[in-house]
C-alpha cells in the first residue's frame, strides 16, 4: 500500500513540477516577478519519491503535507498571473494604437510654418487631410471629457484613457459622443470638417501623456499610408 501511495506521490510532484514551470513561463511574459511559487524552498519535495534508507515514520504524512503547500502556491500563483493579465488587457485597450480616421498625413508633429501668421511654430499634433464628413473614431477605450467647441480647436472631443494618456480631434464638422460617454477602440465620435482655425477639411489629432503632448506616430501601429 505503501509503494502505491509512494508512486501517486511521484506523479503529483511531476504534475506540480509541469505546472510550476509553465507558471514561471507566464510570469516571464507578464512581467510578474514574485510568485508565491518562487518564494518556495528549493528540494521541498523528495527527488525520487523513497526516504534514504527506506520509508521512516510519518514520511508518508510529511510528503503529502509538502505536495499540498506547492498546490496551494500554485493556485495562489496562477490567480496572480490572471490578474496581471487582465490588467494588461484593460491597460492595451485603452493605450491609442489605430488611425483615428482614414487619410493622408498633411502635417506632423514638428515645427512648420503656421498657415495663418506664416511664422515658424511647433505643431504637437497630426493633421490627417481626409474628406468632409469622413469617420472619426477613438483610438482607445476611454472617457470623453470634452466634446463642443474650443476656440481655434473648433468643434472638439477629448478622450481620457487613464494611464496618463488622452487623445483630442479636432476640427469636426458633427460630434457624435458627449461628455462623459464610455467608448472603445473604434467607436464613432465625430466626422471630419474644418471648425476652427482650419484651413481645409481635415482631422487635427493629439495624444497626451501626462498632460504633455507626445508625437501621434509613436502609438499609431499601421501608419505606413501617413508618411
Amino acid at each position: 500500500a505503501n509503494q502505491g501511495y509512494e508512486q501517486d506521490l511521484a506523479g503529483f510532484r511531476g504534475q506540480l513540477a509541469r505546472f510550476e514551470a509553465m507558471a514561471a513561463k507566464f510570469a516571464l511574459l507578464a512581467g510578474v516577478d514574485d510568485l508565491p511559487t518562487d518564494r518556495l524552498p528549493s528540494g521541498s519535495a523528495g527527488d525520487d519519491g523513497i526516504a534514504p534508507g527506506g520509508l521512516k515514520p510519518g514520511y508518508l504524512n510529511e510528503e503529502f503535507s509538502i505536495v499540498a503547500g506547492r498546490a496551494l502556491a500554485l493556485e495562489e500563483s496562477f490567480q496572480l498571473l490572471e490578474r496581471a493579465y487582465a490588467d494588461q488587457q484593460i491597460r492595451l485597450a485603452s493605450t491609442p494604437s489605430i488611425r483615428p480616421t482614414q487619410g493622408l498625413l498633411g502635417s506632423g508633429y514638428r515645427q512648420r510654418k503656421d498657415p495663418f501668421t506664416g511664422k515658424r511654430e511647433f505643431h504637437a499634433g497630426l493633421d490627417i487631410v481626409a474628406n468632409l464628413g469622413s469617420r472619426v473614431v477613438a483610438t482607445a477605450a476611454g472617457v470623453v471629457t470634452k466634446a463642443g467647441r474650443m476656440g481655434g480647436y473648433g468643434k472638439v472631443v477629448f478622450v481620457s484613457h487613464g494611464n496618463g494618456l488622452s487623445t483630442r480631434y479636432a476640427h469636426l464638422s458633427k460630434i457624435q459622443v458627449q461628455s462623459g460617454q464610455e467608448v472603445r477602440r473604434g467607436d464613432l465620435l465625430g466626422k471630419v470638417g474644418a471648425t476652427g482655425r482650419a484651413m481645409g477639411y481635415h482631422l487635427h489629432y493629439e495624444v497626451l501623456r501626462d498632460d504633455q503632448k507626445v508625437n501621434p506616430l509613436e502609438y499609431i501601429l499601421d501608419d505606413d499610408r501617413l508618411n
